[in-house]
Parts: structure tokens; sequence; C-alpha cells
């Protein structure tokens, strides 16, 4: 085969791909179009509750496959104009800066904070209401007043789908006709512990999805900076696989507080008891721990990690509690792909290798050549030391 064949198959495989491509965007526009047609009819004839109200809109242009601004152009500005509800749109233009609009713009002039992107900008966006705060209790107040809501158009959408919103018209009509709904916070601590329980050199964020060390971590490092520049549904596929495959081994310490659960639970919803596991001398007071070669820790407070990952299928919003997933390194492949397989549909919490905890809180402590990095709903950290608290019922989503 000479260099002249290559180079056509290459051009013949990018013309194909970019003839899928468009006639897939077609058929997406079109269905949006019939199905806001439906949503302006029901409109005219029964009006949303956030009629008269004001919309604070953030928007990042370039999350996932960059449909974000159409989005707000195509079906917010003209679905919030017929419902009679007025808006102040921003496009962020990088990393923090939806942060700095929230430090700045008159939060009191605002009924909902309306979100346009995937679960990076609710992260962004949490600790950015957060820093014009002095106290934790002035932040839940904040979030009182100020409910949240979540448009998909990142390249997971864990929040949106957690929240019956997967499709951008299903999103919409939730938020028109939905109320404020409180959820569970997730208050992370990144930093180094000391020999007990009290953490130096740290920081603090607040998020509402998952707070991931091991594979989920590299999937999302793959995702966000290795595979970011090739197209969404591409990168979907590859990063997955090349997690699999690659299977990095991360050696660290989980430590835990169990939320009670009965047997019931542990047999219908694929609970683990943590009653097995090795007191914690270090978190003492009901603690427990387990130190192994680990490929993944995830504790997630939403249903849905991802629009395709089912990750906590029996986990209810607002019940104070993490799902916390463990999967040792010793997994075959095999077994780890057909797992893998399994997640859209939460299945994967009765595999035997699987194991799931229901906790009020968690620590994890990397050890090892190999600390990896930790994510927050997809946004990466350099790895540290970290400690997560559930606070109950402080969000408030509108859907």
């Amino acid at each position: 085969m000479n260099i002249a064949s290559v180079g056509i198959g290459i051009v013949a495989i990018y013309v194909l791909v970019r003839l899928v491509t468009i006639t897939l965007d077609t058929l997406h526009w079109r269905s949006i179009a019939s199905e806001m047609e439906n949503l302006t009819r029901d409109l005219q004839s029964k009006p949303s509750p956030w009629r008269g109200k004001k919309f604070l809109i953030l928007c990042n242009p370039y999350g996932g496959s960059k449909m974000g601004r159409p989005y707000v152009t195509k079906v917010v500005t003209p679905l919030l104009e017929q419902a009679q509800i007025r808006s102040k749109i921003f496009f962020t233009e990088g990393p923090n800066h939806a942060s700095r609009i929230l430090q700045s713009v008159e939060i009191e002039d605002f009924d909902v904070l309306l979100l346009v992107s995937g679960d990076g900008l609710l992260h962004e966006s949490l600790n950015g209401l957060s820093s014009r705060c002095l106290s934790n209790p002035e932040f839940f107040r904040m979030l009182k007043k100020l409910p949240l809501a979540i448009l998909p158009a990142g390249s997971s959408n864990g929040m949106s789908t957690s929240l019956g919103g997967r499709y951008v018209i299903p999103a919409m009509r939730n938020i028109l006709y939905g109320h404020a709904k409180p959820v569970d916070l997730l208050q992370v601590h990144l930093g180094q512990f000391e020999d007990n329980f009290k953490m130096k050199t740290e920081t603090q964020f607040w998020d509402c999805g998952h707070v991931s060390w091991g594979l989920i971590s590299f999937h999302d490092w793959l995702q966000e900076k290795k595979l970011r520049g090739i197209p969404t549904h591409l990168r979907n596929l590859l990063a997955p696989l090349i997690s699999i495959v690659w299977k990095p081994k991360f050696r660290g310490k989980l430590s835990m507080k169990p939320h009670p659960i009965d047997a019931e639970q542990t047999k219908k919803e694929g609970y683990r008891s943590a009653a097995s596991l090795d007191d914690s001398k270090q978190f003492g007071d009901g603690w427990k721990e387990m130190r192994d070669d680990l490929l993944l820790v995830s504790g997630c407070n939403m249903p849905y990690l991802a629009y395709d990952i089912q990750a906590a299928p029996f986990l209810h919003l607002g019940e104070g509690a993490v799902a916390l997933f463990v999967l040792k390194h010793k997994i075959s492949r095999q077994k780890l792909l057909s797992i893998f397989l399994k997640l859209d549909s939460g299945k994967h919490v009765f595999e035997e290798d699987v194991q799931v905890f229901k906790v009020k809180e968690f620590a994890i402590q990397p050890q090892g050549r190999n600390p990896g990095e930790i994510s927050l709903s997809g946004e990466l950290f350099p790895t540290s030391d970290v400690l997560v608290k559930t606070h109950t019922d402080v969000l408030h989503m509108v859907y």
C-alpha cells in the first residue's frame, strides 16, 4: 500500500464522518423544532409558574459538542420570551469566568440561575456563589433564595439526567413548569491529613455529582485533556476503552462513615455492609477503613454520574447519603469491560467485584508512586488527601 492510497483512505474516512455528523445534526434540530412547537402551545394554554420572574443564564459555549450557544439562541431565549420570563445572559470565555461573573453580578436581581452546560459549570458556579459568603449558613441561605436549573450542553450531563432532563426540550419543560426542590450538597476538603481527623493546607470546594479517584479521574483526564480536540461521540467511545486497556493501579487508604442500611437494601439495592471492614483508628467514632491496590473509588450523591452512567440507581435525591463505589485492581479486564457495559442500566451494583457502600462521609488518602488525580464532577485537581461530607437538602434545583 503506497502513501497515496493511505491519504485517499484518510480523506474518505474524514468525509464520511463529516457527512454522518451533518446528518445527525440536521435530524437533531428537526426533532428539537417539533418538540418546541408542542412546548410553545402548552405555554400559551398553561403559563409557567416562573412567569414574570428573571433568570440569570450562564452558558459555556465550549463544553461537550459546543452546542451551548445554539441552545441559548435557538431554544432558551425563544421559550423564555414565550413564557414571559426575563433573562440576562453571559457566555463564559474560559476557566473560572463563571465564578468571576457570579462574584460581580447583583444576585438579588434574579430568581433562578440557569446553567447551559455540563456538570463542570455547576461545580464552578457553586464555588463562585460560595465565595460571596462568609459562612456556610449564609451560603445555604443564598442557595435557597437563588435556586439553580441546568440544561444539558456538556459532555456528561449527569445532573440534568438525574433531574429527569437528559435531553434539551424535556429539560427545558422541567425548568419552565418545575419548582425549586432541595437536594444534597457535597462539601469537599482537599489537603493533607495530620495524624488525627484535621487537615493542614486545606482547600474547600462544593460539589453535587461525584468525587472520584482512580479510573474515573483517569477517564476524565483523557476526555478533558488528551482527547479534547476530537468529536464528542468518538471521545466518549475512546476514553473508556483506553481506560480499560490501560487499567492503572492506585494504592491508597479509603475511610468511610457508614449510613444505616437494612437487610432489604443489601439484597435489593446492592449495598455492602461495612461491618467487615477494619475500624479506623485515625477517624474513630464509627468510621471504617480499607487499604489495598485500588482501581476505582467514586462517591456519588446523584443517581447518574453521566447521561449514560446510572452509577447509583437506588440513591434518592435528598437522602443525606453518598453511594461509594470501590473496585480493586485485581479485577480482570474482561470483567471490567462487563461491568462498564452494565453502567447504563445500573445493574453493575449487583456484580460480585463491585463494592457499593452507603455512607455519610468518606476520606481518600492516595499513596504510592501513581497518585492519580481527583475528579469533582469532571473538574480535575492535583492529588491530595480528600474528605467529603454530605449536607442534606441545602442545594435547591428547579425541575
